[in-house]
């Protein structure tokens, strides 16, 4: 509206070939979306800055919707758009682990039933890792799973 001060509203819509009341309404809906979008800047800054700068568009959004504050999922995308503001995304998952096609496979005799009555039924193996200021220490037992032999008790 700088022009506004040196030539009248109905001349420069004459020269723009737009109706004057034209001009008018969409000045006023630019305001008023203009106020809007920057108290909305300033709450997805807010917002973003508390999550530690993890917080992408969808959970911007339900924060928004549970602070009572009804916007559309685009408009939070154009606004973060404009602001250069990014989430983090889940990693990738990777398989560590490689299956050996060629392997013999063994079939799974306890089907997760570690109940056992009589010695020598069952056997088990039990690994730990323990890394305890900077000492890496595994532990390593194998043992009877016998009702007699209570050493897995606190595993049932």
């Amino acid at each position: 509206m700088l022009e506004n001060e040196n030539y009248p509203v109905f001349l420069l819509c004459k020269v723009m070939c737009i109706s004057k009341s034209g001009f008018y309404k969409w000045f006023e809906c630019k305001d008023k979306n203009y106020h809007l979008n920057y108290s909305l800047e300033e709450e997805i800054k807010k917002i973003h800055t508390s999550s530690r700068g993890t917080y992408g568009r969808s959970l911007i959004l339900s924060t928004l919707k549970k602070s009572f504050i009804k916007v559309g999922k685009k408009r939070v995308s154009k606004i973060m758009k404009n602001l250069n503001i990014n989430g983090v995304g889940k990693p990738k998952f990777r398989t560590t682990t490689k299956i050996d096609r060629q392997a013999i496979h063994f079939p799974n005799l306890i089907s997760g039933d570690f109940t056992s009555y009589k010695p020598n039924q069952l056997w088990t193996r039990y690994y730990l890792y323990f890394n305890e200021r900077g000492l890496g220490l595994f532990v390593h037992n194998i043992g009877c799973l016998s009702k007699s032999n209570n050493w897995l008790e606190h595993a049932r």
